[in-house]
């Protein structure tokens, strides 16, 4: 039961620190190298394209999650 309860508070703690990159990661990105850069990419990337001369970025998990629900508040307030 006790290894039950430390494995959920190092699940939470994984999601509050991914939480956290998420809000960062614009100035995170501004701040690094061009090395730091790319490997801040691969994190939050995966199976990017190209399509019609314009980037159309594949999220990895839970980093999807983060943009549908930030486009709907972006729908939401419009509306």
């Amino acid at each position: 039961m006790e290894s039950h309860k430390a494995a959920n508070l190092g699940y939470i703690d994984s999601g509050i620190r991914t939480l956290e990159l998420a809000q960062k990661a614009y100035s995170l990105h501004e701040q690094q190298d061009v090395y730091e850069k790319r490997k801040l990419a691969d994190f939050v990337l995966s199976n990017s394209l190209w399509k019609d001369g314009m980037l159309v970025p594949s999220y990895r998990k839970p980093f999807d999650l983060i943009v549908e629900a930030n486009k709907r508040l972006w729908i939401t307030l419009k509306c």
